[in-house]
């Protein structure tokens, strides 16, 4: 059970972190994007 537990836990805190990561680079995406549309 507890071990079970740890799992989840340990899914969740993945998860998150890796919707955080891939919120951060589609931002970066979008700025380079946006920038170089200005450029051009």
């Amino acid at each position: 059970m507890l071990i079970k537990y740890l799992l989840v836990m340990y899914i969740r805190i993945a998860m998150r972190k890796w919707l955080v990561y891939f919120e951060y680079n589609i931002m970066v995406i979008l700025y380079v994007w946006s920038y170089d549309m200005v450029i051009k």
